[in-house]
């Protein structure tokens, strides 16, 4: 079995243009790439001016000290329409005078005695209480959920297209009969999606089952027996050829020639 899959791994050649398409899932597999790209873009400036250390620092083991203002600024950032201003200051440390900058709406005057946050362990990581050491504060983070959420599918679509490679590049072609059309709770473009399975021989003698979600169903009804490509070592790891993306139904159905 082990010689059977070599050879059938070397017999199926995938080109690179096929790997892409399956690692990124087709034209579905631009939308986390469009997420990704734009969240970069939209928190690149903002991720700069996170203080991590005191993000980290600061949610525990923390004193309270003091320290004065000694210049006042508006900033270019606003919430709720009520501007950021940032606020110079030098705090009275155990470790001697440092100087720091934190970021609020509530206004300061120059020369004013303020409570200063520390963490115990290191003085130098320092914010005046009740502000943020990030321009643009806690919403500095909400710019990068776009980044984040098409970082995270964009892998889970990775993980996925790799086992499809896995699968046509030593795969072995089958035939599937249509069983069963049920339709989801979902719909795409107004048009329902159906949970298609089929019905398929393997090598070993063995019927299994192959499904299917999509709303364009016809797709996979244009033909008595669909073409698909299976794991010949677990051939419930399966695919219909005309359910893969781009050119890679192309791809599979040149291997059933």
């Amino acid at each position: 079995m082990n010689e059977d899959c070599l050879n059938q791994t070397m017999r199926n050649h995938v080109p690179l243009s096929a790997k892409i398409a399956l690692l990124i899932n087709g034209s579905l597999g631009l939308i986390p790439l469009f997420l990704l790209l734009f969240g970069l873009f939209l928190s690149y400036g903002l991720l700069q001016s996170i203080d991590i250390p005191a993000t980290i620092y600061l949610t525990s083991d923390t004193e309270i000290g003091k320290g004065r203002v000694v210049n006042v600024f508006e900033t270019s950032f606003s919430v709720n329409e009520e501007p950021i201003y940032g606020y110079d200051y030098i705090f009275d440390s155990p470790v001697g005078p440092l100087e720091w900058t934190s970021y609020g709406q509530a206004y300061f005057d120059v020369g004013q005695e303020v409570d200063i946050e520390y963490n115990k362990d290191t003085p130098e990581i320092n914010r005046i209480a009740g502000t943020t050491s990030s321009l643009g504060g806690g919403s500095t983070f909400f710019f990068t959920i776009p980044s984040l959420v098409g970082l995270v599918w964009l892998l889970i679509n990775i993980k996925n297209g790799r086992k499809k490679i896995r699968v046509i590049s030593g795969g072995k072609i089958g035939r599937g009969e249509l069983k069963s059309k049920e339709p989801t709770n979902s719909s795409v473009n107004d048009q329902t999606v159906y949970k298609l399975t089929f019905s398929f021989k393997a090598e070993d003698g063995q019927s299994y089952q192959v499904s299917a979600k999509t709303h364009k169903t016809h797709k996979l009804e244009d033909e008595h027996e669909e073409i698909l490509i299976y794991d010949p070592m677990d051939p419930n790891n399966a695919y219909l050829a005309d359910n893969l993306p781009w050119g890679v139904p192309r791809l599979v159905k040149q291997m059933a020639q």
